[in-house]
């Protein structure tokens, strides 16, 4: 299993709060970051959904908010404890432009499933690919990684990274990224800016797979054969369940 949901980002001027909507299951994972562009802190309720408790991500080199130049970042991680749409809420002590983005993973370890939390911030990053990018980590066999980086200047596009896809943001001056079941090795969320010179700052969490799962790469042909060949398995007995995920 892997990134399940994102939510449609919130991105507004002047405003000291904001909220996004994201449909989750009983024992996600859930990921929110938000940036703003002064050294305001948070309000009374930092980030509530009515339901769920939030908490910086287990081993994270920053703390919250994180400083950026002349703004502040924040992320936090959350287990879903049940199946609903949540409306998650971020709230600044003063109005800001405020951006704030979220995910949800499936199929990750129950009990704690972040094994690394790392950030960065870049002054003056070049247009090269992946030139924006996190501290890197040592990741373990399948696990999920999710991004969020954002211009501080608010001048350039910010774009996904080499193999991750797009979770939000983009066209806005930040983007949130997800790469399912990567290898195991070292790791970092990687970005691309539309312009020369910004200063950017990032976030990468990675969500490792469940206790006692693996994630299986199966090419496709084998795939074909083997769905076959399990007709016979299901025939015999209710009790097993195997999933293959295509290559």
């Amino acid at each position: 299993m892997a990134h399940r949901n994102s939510a449609t980002p919130f991105f507004d001027f002047a405003v000291s709060t904001g909220s996004i909507s994201l449909p989750v299951v009983a024992d996600d994972w859930i990921v929110v970051a938000a940036g703003w562009f002064t050294a305001d802190g948070f309000g009374a309720t930092p980030i509530s959904d009515g339901v769920n408790t939030y908490s910086l991500p287990n081993g994270a080199d920053w703390t919250n908010p994180r400083t950026v130049g002349s703004g502040r970042q924040a992320c936090w991680v959350a287990k879903a404890t049940t199946t609903t749409t949540l409306t998650i809420t971020v709230t600044l002590a003063a109005a800001n432009t405020l951006c704030i983005v979220g995910s949800c993973f499936s199929g990750r370890d129950g009990t704690q499933a972040v094994e690394a939390a790392k950030s960065n911030y870049q002054v003056g990053v070049a247009t090269s690919t992946d030139a924006i990018t996190t501290a890197t980590w040592t990741g373990t066999t399948g696990a999920d990684i999710w991004g969020f980086a954002i211009d501080n200047n608010l001048a350039a596009n910010i774009n996904s990274g080499t193999g991750f896809t797009t979770r939000g943001g983009g066209t806005d001056h930040f983007e949130a990224e997800s790469q399912d079941n990567v290898a195991s090795g070292t790791r970092a969320a990687t970005f691309t800016s539309s312009g020369a010179g910004q200063d950017v700052g990032t976030f990468g969490v990675s969500f490792k797979v469940a206790a006692g799962g693996v994630a299986i790469s199966v090419p496709v042909g084998i795939l074909q054969f083997a769905s076959i060949a399990l007709l016979g398995v299901a025939a015999m007995t209710n009790d097993a369940r195997i999933v293959f995920r295509k290559a």
